[in-house]
Formats: structure tokens, sequence, C-alpha cells
């Protein structure tokens, strides 16, 4: 994708990426996971859909327990 600008935007041009804090399993290939927005002087310019390049399947039960006690920790203590 190109985006043709004047050459006074050029010095403003900003790009700002919007994606959740966490993605829950499973994800296919190609499933939309946030966007890239493109803003000039604070108008948007473009938004880039930002998709996953492979599967990643659900995880077994360790690993489902691990990320639920992730979670957890991560929503008492404010954590990524």
């Amino acid at each position: 994708m190109a985006v043709t600008l004047p050459r006074y935007l050029a010095s403003s041009l900003e790009a700002r990426l919007d994606v959740p804090r966490s993605l829950d399993a499973p994800l296919a290939a190609g499933a939309r996971v946030g966007e890239v927005v493109y803003s000039a002087r604070g108008q948007v310019i473009s938004r880039v859909d930002l998709v996953a390049a492979k599967a990643d399947p659900k995880g077994n039960i360790f690993i489902l327990i691990r990320d639920a006690f992730a979670k957890l920790f991560a929503g008492i203590f404010g954590t990524a």
C-alpha cells in the first residue's frame, strides 16, 4: 500500500499500533489481531490491519493453567 502526502506533512507523519493487551488462542493464520494507524497533524491518513502470520493452536491443559494464572496476576497487579 502506498500513500502520497504533501511534503509539508512528511515531518508530522505518525504511526500508532493498536493491539489488544493479550490474545487468546486458538488463532487462525490470517486472523486480524490489530491495526497500524497512520496520521498527520491529528488526521488519520490510513489504517492497515495486522494479521497473524501463522496459526496458533490452543495449548494443552498445563499451558492453559499457566496462562490463567498469568492473567489473574496481571489483573491483580496491573502488569502486562
